[in-house]
């Protein structure tokens, strides 16, 4: 569940492998939490190299048949002809829709650009200009990064970034906005509250060009309230854009946006599997009823026990695991919770468990400052740690435990059955793994060995030719089962030349990524990367695709050994992908899938029901529509 970064302006922490990549998609349709749909997104950006947001590596081989593949020249929206470089007063643009054609006559200016804010704003004093009939505009130049935004009326689907001394003529994807309003019920006309409404930004099925040079604002969402109201003030009106209507315990319903454009609809929820039902229950322990018990259902629903210890959910349209955790007692584990039961009682007896010990280096000074996690955690939803949730420890940011000015850690909310740890030095990705430990064990030694940290790791990064890749970032990177993302270590990048210096690298537990410009996401443990004095690294291109075919299809490509690839669809810093891609309304983003891709075939409801041999071209900015059948 890994990701990559492409840009070196905007280089991210990293995706967060199977955590994140299940975290997105099992916050998106259920029906899309497939071996074949899986997600990942980078964070803010934390450095000047092009450095790896952690993505699965696709490594492919291609082919197509001249009747069903259609290689698209298309030219670079931020290098047209018209668009040639402005004084230095001045940053060019264009502005299209979300079809690729050009938008006239529609206000732009510059917006503060913060990696924090995702929500951009004009601010009052903004110079505006217009879009001409091609769409082009003249900014003034800024001395801070900031982003051109469309204006009053309109919505930014996409953007570049406006780097100081930049002379790159710039893209902004807009589309005009409508004020929305309505009501969200249940199929027996109950309403339903907290229900979530968005315009599902990321996936611009029409737009025929790709966009990981492109940034994605935070879009504008909406809340049903107890009533089942909901308003969205500003909701984009753009062909191949969809509205998503969410709500835990509920399948989710996306509408194309354009059935928006009267400013009301209403809509109904299904619960999951069809079925109105309810599962209910209660948590107690020995004293009664306990309040504010997290409890978890699937992996698409969670809950919170009320006053008197009650809880609800959305009946499952097939048997699931129901977790319960509560702070200072072992988490209670409940299998194959489904449609026979309509009364669950949970009752807390044992007390969660800990772990104590000391971490240390080899000379016996003790580590302060590490911090202490699990590598076998039972995961919950999002793949959260569920003994965190049931820990009474102090609150330590992305683990479990955090050494003191001794080394000395306790680690709580655990069950009773052995461990492995993990101890970690936040500043370098340092670690030490432990062999099982009991539960309930005190006295434990973890020593971090003298020779943890090679000083110097040289290298060059060539593509499939044997053509040195410049400007390619090298990150290494630990994962946790606490941290909201990575653990970063050392990083570096190619010159020119190909070449690359890694300086104090740990040597076990983390694995290095390889990110760059049009070649394909690699990662693998640092273990293998010792293996070579001087590594010599061969990633291979990415090719862009546009896949047409019937709504529900699942298109997948294969190299010529008949190794799965990785299909992403991506923007800068924002990546998802799988095994896959399934079709939504005939037609899928542009795509990027390895240069080795040698055959795509398609399926229904698991089963293949089509394949083709393929030839993809890497060449940048060139897309290959791709029929999923006959």
């Amino acid at each position: 569940m890994p990701i990559r970064t492409k840009s070196l302006a905007a280089t991210a922490l990293g995706l967060f492998l199977l955590l994140l990549a299940w975290l997105v998609w099992s916050t998106l349709d259920p029906s899309l939490d497939t071996p074949a749909n899986r997600a990942a997104m980078d964070r803010e950006p934390t450095g000047a190299a092009a450095t790896a947001a952690l993505a699965r590596a696709a490594t492919a081989g291609p082919a197509a048949d001249d009747a069903t593949a259609t290689r698209q020249a298309v030219p670079s929206l931020l290098a047209e002809p018209e668009l040639a470089p402005a004084p230095a007063a001045l940053r060019r643009g264009r502005m299209l829709d979300s079809r690729g054609q050009p938008l006239a006559d529609v206000p732009v200016g510059l917006a503060p650009f913060d990696w924090k804010d995702r929500r951009l704003q004009l601010p009052a004093d903004a110079a505006i200009v217009r879009t001409d009939v091609r769409g082009e505009f003249a900014l003034p130049a800024a001395p801070q990064t900031m982003a051109p935004v469309a204006g009053t009326g309109f919505c930014t689907l996409r953007t570049t970034l406006a780097e100081p001394g930049a002379e790159t003529p710039l893209l902004v994807v807009a589309a005009r906005s409508v004020s929305l309003a309505g009501r969200i019920r249940r199929p027996d006309g109950e309403s339903i509250a907290g229900a979530l409404v968005s315009p599902a930004v990321f996936f611009l099925t029409e737009f025929p060009l790709p966009l990981e040079h492109t940034f994605i604002p935070d879009a504008e969402n909406g809340t049903s309230d107890e009533r089942g109201d909901y308003a969205v003030r500003e909701l984009p009106l753009a062909a191949g854009l969809e509205l998503r209507f969410s709500c835990q315990g509920y399948t989710p319903l996306h509408v194309p946006s354009e059935q928006a454009a009267a400013g009301r609809l209403d809509v109904v929820l299904a619960p999951f599997g069809g079925k109105a039902e309810r599962l209910r229950g209660r948590v107690q322990d020995g004293r009664g009823p306990l309040a504010g018990v997290k409890l978890q259902l699937g992996y698409h629903q969670e809950a919170e026990s009320d006053a008197r210890g009650e809880f609800s959910f959305e009946l499952p349209p097939k048997p699931a695991r129901l977790l319960a955790m509560a702070r200072g007692y072992q988490p209670v584990v409940r299998e194959d919770v489904g449609a026979d039961a309509r009364e669950v009682v949970i009752e807390f007896s044992a007390p969660a468990l800990k772990i104590e010990g000391t971490v240390q280096f080899a000379d016996g000074k003790p580590a302060s400052g590490w911090r202490l996690d699990l590598l076998d955690a039972l995961r919950g939803r999002n793949q959260g740690s569920v003994e965190a949730a049931c820990s009474e420890g102090p609150v330590v940011e992305g683990a479990l435990a955090q050494t003191d000015a001794a080394g000395h850690f306790a680690l709580g909310g655990l069950s009773e059955r052995s461990y492995r740890l993990l101890a970690y030095d936040p500043q370098t990705a340092v670690a030490v793994q432990s062999e099982p430990i009991a539960a309930g064990t005190v006295g434990v030694v973890l020593v971090v060995p003298a020779a943890a940290v090679l000083g110097e790791l040289r290298g060059q990064i060539v593509d499939r030719r044997g053509l040195p890749v410049a400007d390619a970032g090298l990150l290494c990177y630990l994962t946790t089962a606490s941290a909201d993302g990575i653990i970063e270590g050392p990083r570096a990048q190619t010159g020119p030349d190909g070449r690359f210096l890694l300086k104090n690298v740990p040597c076990s537990h983390v694995q290095v990524g390889v990110s760059g410009e049009d070649i394909d996401y690699q990662v693998r443990p640092i273990e293998d990367w010792l293996k070579e004095q001087d590594l010599r690294i061969v990633v291979s291109r990415t090719c862009h695709v546009q896949i047409e075919g019937d709504a529900g299809l699942e298109v997948k490509f294969a190299d010529a050994a008949g190794k799965q690839l990785f299909v992403m669809s991506q923007t800068q810093g924002v990546a998802i992908g799988g095994d896959g891609w399934t079709l939504r309304g005939g037609k899928s983003p542009v795509l990027t899938v390895s240069e080795t891709a040698a055959t795509m075939s398609w399926l229904r409801d698991g089963k293949e029901v089509g394949r083709k041999t393929v030839s993809l071209d890497p060449t940048p900015r060139v897309v290959t529509t791709l029929v999923a059948g006959p």
